[in-house]
């Protein structure tokens, strides 16, 4: 029978009562715990601690050098030691007392019982804890004592009581106790032999040694955890107070837009400021709390001010780049302003003058969230764009002045030789004529240069317009003295129409067989060109002396050239209707996603790629490219509903943007 002093006593520390209890526990064979009135979850969880520090001092106090045992114990076999190892860990059985109880043991039929359940219900902070005083002691039981007396005298010392001084429930309740002492009591063995007196003074040295030696692990005051509780609290409550202080600006005022670094940068070391001012507030007078706290604190802020400053930084980017991209359509815009055709200097003069306007608007736009002198790299970027813009509208332009060139030069040409008359019934010698003519051209060349001088500053493109102009002059030249010569060659023109004739009747459809590959086509059209030279052009020579001459042998080219043209037609359209199949199901397909392409450059391709598919996929793989590009091309051209959809996308928004994707195609977008 072992009795010790209580827990908590005067000027005794809890590492102390640890001490106790270990020793204690270590050494018994059945633990008495004695507690007043109640058992309540800070017992549980204290006599729990206790327990589980007893259980690691006895591993570490085994483990430890025997330097202490005495000379017997020296001696021990290895054996020994081990089979004293595991008697020194192994817990005595444990019966909780309850003195002063009068609770009710809420329906169960005895404490023990009601013991097990409350220690099968109570909780911890963590949900994943499960281990409980059952685990750790072989046997629990409690067992309850009554208030022993009624008398205040007796309870200060119940010493001073008589035995028939005690109340009867104090006195049955502890004969029932002495009793199951009686019961339950057992000696300690080791191997298999109860331990003597000089076992348990070995023991107990052991343990007491090892006590003193520092194998009772440290288990913090109530006061330290205390401590610990509050210092993180206060960081928790401090780095919300951070949190709550940086929203006020990024949602509230804000609202979740983004704000200049300078002004997150000031706003952050307020937050900050004022967090550890409210730190040291909560922890004023726990210095050394104080100090880790205020690191640890520092650096969780410091890391949410990281990620802030970097989504803050990604935001101010995503509104650079809305920015730029607004005043990219608002270039085009302007830009699209411009009435074609115009000098190419008044588009470069427009392009300088836009510049620092656009500049200024991006500056406004962006000076409450970036520092002017960050802007360099934006606003360069704009002027490339507005450049590439100028780039665009000047080729877009030099389109109009060669269309609006060319306009001219036709009604020049028109008006010029409207005066013309050939003299059908006695036409001019041919000196008279041709001087005619020189006059009428003097004529169209002023009119030409009096209705572009506006334009003259495009020298190159000018001079190249009159190059052109004096072209179709002399094309018209040729013309007007083959009109002339109308009369001289009526006779050449019968005996060509014969021989064109003969010509398209021997390379019709009927004698050459559609389809034939186009190689053949081309020998036999050699073949057939050779014996029409041979047979009419060299005949006819005899005429040369005839300016009408060359031009009628001209006509009859053009003739060849239009049959040649024709049976090519229809030697095509024979290997259409080889692939008819194919090329209805890419129609089937090109008229389900009409819809996707909104531009005629765009639509076209797209035509093109989808026709290749499915003429790669029959027959036709093996025709060369060449020959599905004739295929191709007469298929769009011959199918009014597909050239109908391809015509109807020439808007002059679609030439635009078509126009644009050209350019890109070529850059690799």
């Amino acid at each position: 029978m072992l009795d010790t002093e209580g827990f908590a006593a005067t000027n005794i520390s809890e590492n102390y009562d640890a001490k106790i209890f270990a020793v204690s526990t270590l050494l018994s064979s059945t633990l008495l715990f004695n507690s007043v009135k109640i058992i309540d979850q800070s017992d549980i969880d204290y006599l729990e601690l206790l327990a589980r520090r007893t259980q690691l001092f006895a591993l570490k106090a085994v483990m430890a050098p025997r330097a202490n045992l005495s000379i017997n114990d020296r001696h021990d076999s290895k054996e020994s030691k081990i089979e004293l190892d595991s008697q020194i860990i192994q817990f005595p059985s444990l019966i909780w007392v309850i003195q002063d109880f009068v609770q009710d043991v809420e329906g169960e039929t005895n404490c023990k019982n009601w013991l097990i359940q409350l220690l099968s219900t109570h909780t911890r902070e963590t949900e994943s804890y499960s281990i409980s005083l059952k685990d750790i002691f072989p046997s629990v039981d409690c067992h309850t004592l009554f208030i022993p007396s009624a008398n205040k005298y007796h309870l200060a010392d119940l010493s001073r009581a008589d035995e028939n001084e005690l109340l009867m429930d104090y006195r049955y309740e502890r004969d029932e106790l002495i009793a199951k002492l009686n019961t339950m009591l057992r000696p300690k063995y080791r191997n298999s032999i109860p331990m003597t007196g000089t076992d348990l003074v070995h023991i107990f040295r052991m343990l007491v040694n090892a006590a003193n030696s520092g194998s009772l692990t440290e288990i913090p005051n109530r006061w330290d955890a205390f401590l610990d509780r509050l210092k993180q609290s206060s960081i928790e409550e401090c780095f919300k107070f951070y949190a709550t202080y940086m929203n006020n600006l990024l949602v509230e005022q804000a609202r979740n837009e983004p704000v200049s670094m300078s002004y997150l940068q000031e706003w952050h070391q307020m937050a900050l400021q004022k967090s550890s001012t409210l730190l040291q507030n909560l922890l004023q007078g726990l210095e050394s709390h104080l100090q880790v706290s205020q690191q640890q604190l520092g650096d969780q802020i410091r890391n949410s001010y990281i990620l802030i400053k970097t989504v803050n930084k990604q935001k101010i980017q995503m509104r650079t780049f809305a920015i730029r991209k607004k005043l990219e359509t608002e270039i085009a815009n302007r830009f699209l302003t411009i009435k074609y055709p115009v000098l190419t200097e008044d588009i470069k003069n427009f392009a300088t003058m836009l510049k620092p306007n656009i500049s200024e608007q991006f500056y406004q736009e962006m000076e409450s969230l970036v520092p002017k002198n960050e802007m360099s790299s934006d606003i360069e970027f704009i002027e490339r764009f507005i450049d590439l813009t100028a780039d665009s509208s000047m080729l877009e332009n030099n389109k109009h002045l060669d269309k609006y060139f060319d306009e001219n030069i036709q009604s020049s040409i028109t008006d010029g030789l409207s005066k013309l008359q050939i003299n059908t019934v006695r036409p001019k010698i041919l000196s008279k004529f041709i001087a005619y003519i020189d006059e009428l051209e003097s004529n169209v060349r002023e009119m030409f240069e009096n209705r572009v001088q506006h334009f003259a500053p495009e020298v190159e493109l000018y001079n190249s317009k009159i190059y052109k102009l004096n072209s179709l002059l002399n094309e018209k030249r040729q013309l007007i003295l083959q009109d002339q010569e109308n009369a001289v060659g009526e006779f050449l023109r019968k005996e060509i129409h014969l021989c064109s004739t003969e010509f398209n009747d021997r390379i019709s459809n009927e004698r050459l067989k559609f389809p034939i590959d186009f190689d053949r086509f081309d020998e036999i059209i050699a073949q057939e060109s050779n014996r029409i030279d041979t047979k009419c052009i060299q005949t006819l020579n005899i005429y040369s002396d005839y300016k009408i001459h060359k031009t009628i042998i001209a006509e009859l080219m053009d003739n060849l050239k239009q049959m040649i043209a024709k049976r090519s037609k229809q030697n095509l359209d024979a290997f259409k209707q080889e692939v008819e199949t194919p090329l209805s199901t890419a129609k089937q397909i090109i008229l389900t996603s009409k819809d996707l392409y909104s531009t005629f450059y765009r639509f076209k391709k797209f035509i093109y790629d989808i026709c290749i598919i499915q003429l790669n996929q029959g027959r036709a793989q093996e025709w060369s490219l060449s020959l599905k590009n004739k295929v191709i091309d007469s298929f769009i051209k011959d199918d009014p509903e597909l050239f109908a959809i391809l015509e109807s996308k020439r808007t002059i928004w679609s030439t635009i943007v078509g126009f644009f994707q050209w350019i890109l195609s070529f850059l690799g977008y």
